[in-house]
């Protein structure tokens, strides 16, 4: 682990709160030419310590990024939720790429089911929300990093901002 531990983490309790639930995630990666690749997450997982944020990304849809995150580890991540717009930028470097623990499954199927709700309170009808949602395609993966970098990205005179470390 690349972090200093002496430093707080990025994401305080409302952050790590909000990146978990009620919301659609985008991972983008890149290759060597720096040729970007982008896919969705199927929901994400926060470690107890706030240091560590882990998305589930499947297997067949990924393909591209999965690669490019094996070859050297630059991700980021934008999570936002469409009923107000509030969206987090993560950034950093991938620490490990596992097959799925049981509670991350548990974690997706919690993600999956806050977002069909979300789109659902937005008055989408829920065979439409859970068309957008996604079903898991294929097997996933655990793609675990420590952002180095977070970014407020809800539409505003906020936007662009880094966030600091927090106690």
């Amino acid at each position: 682990m690349n972090s200093n531990r002496s430093n707080p983490p990025l994401l305080d309790d409302a952050n790590a709160a909000f990146i978990q639930h009620h919301v659609t995630i985008n991972v983008a990666a890149r290759d060597a030419r720096n040729l970007p690749a982008v896919t969705r997450a199927f929901g994400c997982r926060v470690s107890a310590d706030r240091r560590l944020v882990t998305v589930f990304l499947s297997t067949t849809w990924a393909n591209m990024v999965l690669n490019d995150l094996r070859d050297n580890g630059a991700i980021a991540v934008v999570i936002g939720r469409p009923t107000t717009h509030e969206t987090l930028q993560l950034k950093g470097k991938v620490e490990r790429i596992a097959p799925l623990s049981a509670s991350d499954r548990d974690a997706m199927t919690a993600c999956r089911a806050s977002f069909v709700e979300e789109l659902n309170t937005a008055g989408y009808s829920r065979s439409f929300a859970g068309t957008v949602a996604g079903e898991q395609a294929g097997d996933c993966l655990a793609v675990t990093f420590e952002p180095s970098s977070v970014f407020v990205q809800t539409p505003g005179p906020q936007a662009g901002r880094r966030l600091e470390s927090r106690p």
